[in-house]
C-alpha cells in the first residue's frame, strides 16, 4: 500500500506519520512553532507501537480518499473495509485519523453513534481468515517445561529464564522487558538493571520491584510491576539471581542483556520467541505466542484464589479487556458457580455496572 508523496506527505516511518503528515490548513491562529511544538507534545499520548498502527491507518486512510474521497468519508471509509478487514483493524484506522485531527488541531465532525454502529457492524463482519485465534496460555508447567531444555550457564539461556518468568510473575507485557531489535534499546523506554528494586511490607512479605519506564499506557510516567518468589523450577528469584551472576549488565544497560561473543547485546523479542519456541518444540509442545504469557498468568494468579480487583491492579487491566478472561476460562469461575452465594456475590459486583 503507497500513497504519492507529497510536501504536506512526506516519506517518513509509520510512527511519524501523525506529526509530520501535515493538514493543508490550520484551524487556529497560532504560529508554525508554536504549533509543531504543540503537535509533537502531543504525540508523546502515544505509545511507539499504538502510533505505528495509528500510522499505517492513515496511509490507508489517504490512499482510499486520493481514490474516492467524499463529504464525510470517515464513514464510508469503513463501510469500504468492512469485510475485507477485521473489525478491529478497521477501529484502529479510525482511531489514528482521529488521533491525526487531535494532534493537529483538526475538527473531528464524525457522528459518533453512526460511527459507532459502523464499527459493530464491521467487527461482525470480519473475515473468517482474519480472526485471530484464541491465544493459548502459558501455564506454570509450561514455563518449566522450557526451563527443563535451556541451558542455564549459557548467557542467552539464562536471559531468557529470567525474563520469561519475571514476565510471567509479574503479569507483565512481554514488550516491556524486552526490546525491539538490537540496537532499540532507549533507557528512557526499557528497563535497565538500575529499574530493579525491591520492597517489605510489615509482616516482612517481599517483592522484587521492576520500574518500566514507558508502557503502552503510562508513555512517559511509566509504571512499577513486581512478583514474589514462588517454589519450583519457575522461581523467578533464583532465575534472575543465576542471569545477574552470568551476564551481569550494567545499570544503564537493558535488564536482560546477556552475552554474545564477549559483549553484551539487549535481549530482542525475537531472539527470546525463537529461543523459547525451541525449547518448546524440543519438548514436544507447539508454539505460543507471546501475549499467551500475560494470559497465562493472569488465569494462574486468578486459579490461586487471587480476587479480580486485585488482578486488575497485578496486571494494570483497564476497561472491559479483563472480563473476557472471565467469560472464556470458565475453571475460573468454577468456584464461583457453586451454590455458594456469598463467591457468587463477588462476581456479580465486578461484572455487573454500577447502579447511578
Amino acid at each position: 500500500m503507497a500513497t504519492t508523496s507529497r510536501p504536506l506527505r512526506p516519506h517518513v516511518p509509520s510512527d511519524r506519520r501523525l506529526v509530520h503528515w501535515l493538514p493543508s490548513e490550520t484551524s487556529t491562529p497560532v504560529s508554525a512553532e508554536d504549533g509543531s511544538r504543540v503537535s509533537q507534545v502531543l504525540a508523546f499520548a502515544w505509545s511507539t507501537d499504538t502510533l505505528r498502527t495509528y500510522g499505517a491507518g492513515l496511509l490507508a486512510w489517504h490512499v482510499w480518499h486520493d481514490q474516492r474521497g467524499s463529504p464525510e468519508a470517515e464513514r464510508y471509509f469503513v463501510a469500504a473495509l468492512a469485510g475485507s478487514f477485521s473489525g478491529s483493524t478497521i477501529a484502529s484506522y479510525v482511531y489514528g485519523i482521529r488521533a491525526w485531527h487531535t494532534i493537529h488541531r483538526q475538527p473531528w465532525n464524525v457522528d459518533k453513534i453512526t460511527l459507532d454502529a459502523l464499527l459493530s457492524a464491521a467487527n461482525a463482519l470480519t473475515p473468517e481468515s482474519s480472526k485471530c485465534k484464541p491465544r493459548e496460555p502459558y501455564t506454570v508447567e509450561i514455563l518449566e517445561m522450557i526451563i527443563a531444555k535451556l541451558d542455564l550457564t549459557n548467557p542467552l539461556d539464562a536471559a531468557v529464564a529470567a525474563c520469561l518468568t519475571t514476565t510471567f510473575y509479574s503479569a507483565a507485557r512481554l514488550g516491556e522487558f524486552t526490546v525491539p531489535t538490537l540496537d532499540g534499546f532507549d533507557r528512557h523506554k526499557h528497563i535497565s538493571r538500575s529499574g530493579v528494586g525491591s520492597k517489605t511490607d510489615r509482616d516482612g512479605n517481599t517483592t522484587k520491584t521492576f520500574q518500566l519506564p514507558s508502557t503502552k499506557v503510562s508513555v512517559t510516567a511509566g509504571e512499577e510491576v513486581a512478583w514474589a518468589a514462588q517454589t519450583g523450577p519457575s522461581d523467578p528469584q533464583y532465575l534472575i539471581d543465576n542471569h545477574l551472576r552470568i551476564n551481569d549488565p550494567q545499570p544503564d544497560e537493558a535488564l536482560f542483556a546477556y552475552l554474545h561473543k564477549g559483549l553484551r547485546r539487549p535481549l530482542t523479542k525475537r531472539a527470546f520467541l525463537e529461543r523459547v519456541h525451541r525449547a518448546l518444540r524440543d519438548a514436544g509442545q507447539s508454539p505460543l505466542p507471546g501475549h499467551g504469557i500475560r494470559i497465562g498468568s493472569t488465569l494462574e494468579y486468578l486459579l490461586r484464589g487471587v480476587p479480580f480487583d486485585v488482578m486488575k491492579v497485578i496486571g494494570r487491566w483497564a476497561g472491559d479487556s479483563f472480563i473476557l478472561y472471565l467469560r472464556k476460562h470458565g475453571a475460573i469461575l468454577a468456584r464461583y458457580l457453586q451454590a455458594k452465594p456469598e463467591l457468587a456475590q463477588q462476581v456479580t459486583a465486578l461484572c455487573m455496572p454500577p447502579v447511578r
